[in-house]
């Protein structure tokens, strides 16, 4: 484990397999800014509450209005859902692509 790496587990009291399983294929941007606004706006560095923001924000950057279920969430198991009728979505599988490749999780719908 590297030392920054031993830092983030520290301070999100988490190991480095569930850092690996929640953020090792999401894109960097997504995370520092969940990481900002979680410290900022909550106080917090709880890796719960930073996935799950990142989480919404990729889905606002892609999506715009459309809402996700709440996302489930575990330190070892994600899930994530679109609400809503795909078909009403212009270009709904290209991106949903674009969801998981800012994410690293697959949207269900």
């Amino acid at each position: 484990m590297t030392t920054a790496e031993f830092i983030v587990c520290e301070l999100m009291g988490c190991g480095q397999m569930d850092i690996e399983s929640c953020f090792g294929k999401m894109d960097d941007d997504i995370l520092v800014n969940a990481i900002s606004r979680c410290k900022d706006e909550f106080g917090t560095t709880d890796m719960g509450a930073i996935w799950q923001i990142a989480i919404e924000d990729a889905a606002n950057d892609v999506f715009g209005d459309y809402e996700l279920v709440e996302p489930q969430f575990n330190y070892m198991a994600s899930d994530v859902a679109f609400v809503g009728d795909p078909d009403e979505i212009e270009d709904f599988e290209a991106k949903a692509e674009e969801f998981a490749n800012l994410t690293g999780f697959d949207l269900q719908y």
